[in-house]
Order: C-alpha cells, then sequence, then structure tokens
C-alpha cells in the first residue's frame, strides 16, 4: 500500500472520528464545510457537495490535501476545539532519510493505538 494511500486512509479516519464524537452525519459536516468555503449557496449545491463529501471521506483514491483542508476548516469550529483529541501531523523536512522517517511514523502509530487502547 502507497504511503499517499495510507495518509488518505489516516485522515480519512480522523475525519470520522471527530464526527463521531460531535455526533455529526457526513451532510451535517459537508453543509458545515460548504459554509465555510462558499459565499452564495443554493439547496441544489448544497446537496451536490454533500453527495461530494461522502465519497471522499470513503474513496482510497482522495488526495490528502483535500482531507487536510477538510480538517484544517474542522477545526476553526468551537465545539471541535472543545474536544479532548489531537492528531498529530508530521511535515518532512528531509533532514532525515526516507526510511527513518517512515519507521519514525509507524512508532508513532503504534503509540496513537496503544493510548487508544489504555482510555477505552
Amino acid at each position: 500500500m502507497g504511503t499517499k494511500q495510507q495518509k488518505t486512509e489516516d485522515l480519512q479516519k480522523n475525519i470520522k472520528e471527530i464526527l463521531n464524537k460531535l455526533g455529526w452525519s457526513y451532510k451535517e459536516f459537508a453543509d458545515f464545510i460548504y459554509c465555510e468555503t462558499h459565499d452564495i449557496d443554493t439547496e441544489d449545491e448544497v446537496r451536490k457537495f454533500g453527495e461530494k463529501v461522502k465519497k471522499e471521506l470513503n474513496r482510497k483514491t482522495t488526495k490528502p490535501e483535500k482531507l487536510e483542508k477538510y480538517l484544517d476548516i474542522l477545526f476553526t469550529d468551537k465545539e471541535v476545539q472543545k474536544l479532548d483529541m489531537v492528531f498529530n501531523k508530521y511535515i518532512s523536512q528531509n533532514y532525515i532519510s526516507p526510511y527513518l522517517s517512515e519507521e519514525l511514523k509507524e512508532i508513532s502509530k503504534e503509540i496513537d493505538n496503544a493510548l487508544k487502547n489504555t482510555t477505552k
């Protein structure tokens, strides 16, 4: 599995986890994103956007950059800011080898999973 696809799946999982904690449906999420990114909205445009977002949250081919944008917008909401959640966002600085970078990501993922399992 490619790293871009894994990143997409991780971001989709993060968004779905936030929506679950908020009790938001995909439609509510899409409506929020649409309102934050568009000045004029018609019912038909909002509906089409909602369908598109729902697909993007499930497709493995969705660009991670789009999902990161959605997360950035989502974190502007006061209810989201109140959630007790932290998501790590790795930004490569090209100081270490790609192999070491991937291994560090895996270690971080294992720590995240271990922490989630201890808080359940």
